[in-house]
């Protein structure tokens, strides 16, 4: 009876392309797996596996594979691996669907393969306006002592965090019509207009905040100076003095929340309860702490002892951003045909 327990278990463990070695040259599709029950609107985060399909008709989990390249201008990927958020702005009524293409190498062979999903554009609506956030500065690496000098090496100082850029200007037109709500997002900062449509029970979330500013790196620390010696011809060399260490680096300042200003046509003006406007400011970057001083070498017997390492200075913590003003939110009759 055992036997067959453990028998069921690896045949079940080979179904699930879990011990099964992927030889690149055998697959026959790659494709995200994905709930199809689930709410897949515009601005949603979902949970999603990607397979190789084998051409014997196993599959294995490739998700987390660093041979994987996933490439899509419509989501990106989260942290977590198994978590992605579609960014796609759709430039038409009836752009329902995004696209991302796959690439798995494996010394010299690759597989390609691409996929279209489409949505359902059920449950919240998502704009993601928000500022880039700022990138770290350098961290710098500590020194070592010298093999020629005597004294050690200065520590770098830390890079300087990038600012976070400020969120964008929007001007929202929204209307319902048939079983959809229809809303056109007059970009005024990347001059483009975003065109969505979804459910009319679905609240509407705008995120303009501003991008927060990048951390400071961490300053080096500076190298140890050599101890006293003598050299072959007896002579007494001098006792090394420490390196000083590198100063933190400064973080960068956050940028501004967005202005966003929102019409809403009789027709879609129960609305206007449902939505939610965020567009605080940025904050700003985290200051890089500074290295640590190098320390003298030590002295032969009555050698005068060397000096430490000067002590370097903690970076600048960045500023934050402004808050934008009050969203307008505004319930008025237009002519929405210009908009469609």
């Amino acid at each position: 009876m055992k036997n067959i327990i453990f028998l069921l278990f690896g045949l079940l463990l080979l179904g699930c392309g879990v011990s099964k070695k992927l030889n690149v040259a055998e697959i026959a599709s790659i494709y995200m797996e994905y709930n199809p029950g689930e709410d897949l609107n515009f601005g949603k985060e979902f949970e999603a596996t990607i397979f190789a399909r084998m051409m014997d008709g196993s599959e294995i989990d490739i998700t987390k594979k660093n041979k994987l390249t996933l490439i899509s201008d419509d989501i990106k990927r989260l942290p977590s691996k198994n978590t992605f958020l579609i960014t796609k702005k759709p430039l038409s009524f009836t752009d329902e669907t995004i696209n991302l293409s796959f690439s798995l190498t494996d010394k010299d062979q690759t597989f390609a393969d691409a996929q279209e999903i489409k949505l359902n554009l059920r449950g919240a609506l998502i704009i993601q306006s928000e500022g880039t956030d700022g990138i770290n500065g350098v961290n710098q690496r500590n020194r070592t002592g010298r093999a020629i000098f005597r004294d050690g090496r200065d520590g770098d100082n830390g890079g300087n965090g990038t600012f976070g850029t400020n969120a964008d200007q929007l001007t929202c037109y929204i209307w319902r019509k048939g079983d959809y709500n229809y809303i056109a997002i007059d970009n005024l900062t990347k001059n483009e207009v975003w065109k969505y449509k979804f459910d009319t029970n679905g609240p509407l979330f705008i995120n303009a905040s501003g991008g927060n500013g990048g951390s400071g790196g961490r300053g080096g620390n500076g190298g140890n100076g050599q101890n006293g010696a003598k050299n072959k011809n007896n002579k007494i060399l001098r006792v090394g003095d420490g390196g000083d260490a590198g100063n933190g680096g400064n973080g960068g300042n956050g940028g501004n929340g967005g202005v966003i200003n929102v019409f809403i046509h009789p027709s879609a003006a129960s609305l206007s309860s449902l939505i939610t406007i965020v567009n605080l400011a940025g904050k700003g970057g985290r200051s890089g702490v500074a290295g640590s001083a190098g320390n003298p070498g030590l002295p032969l017997s009555g050698q005068l002892a060397g000096r430490k390492g000067r002590v370097g200075r903690r970076g600048v913590v960045g500023l934050n951003g402004v808050n934008g003003p009050p969203p307008s939110i505004n319930v008025v009759d237009f002519d929405f045909s210009q908009y469609e």
